[in-house]
């Protein structure tokens, strides 16, 4: 976040995306994209309101991909404090 190249914003969204979901994977939760993944998660393993964001952020992601939209800087720091937030809560530190 501390680059000006706009690619390098997504690119770090794109990483956390990733993380989250080998995180929520290894702790036994499958599914063919994080949003399905998520929604297996039982209540005290994540908030509902942690897992619509994260769900929220994994869509911008694929429209990321998919070149349908580009993130501002203020949006990209929005996102990755959803993603850092949800890594927390699933007992994961983040500095």
């Amino acid at each position: 976040m501390n680059s000006n190249n706009r690619a390098a914003w997504q690119i770090a969204l794109l990483q956390a995306d990733g993380i989250v979901k080998t995180v929520i994977g290894e702790i036994g939760y499958r599914g063919k994209d994080l949003s399905e993944m998520l929604g297996r998660l039982l209540p005290e393993v994540l908030d509902e309101e942690t897992k619509f964001n994260l769900k929220l952020a994994n869509q911008v992601c694929h429209q990321i991909v998919e070149k349908q939209y580009s993130l501002d800087r203020s949006e990209a720091q929005k996102y990755l404090f959803i993603y850092k937030e949800g890594l927390e809560k699933l007992g994961i530190k983040i500095s």
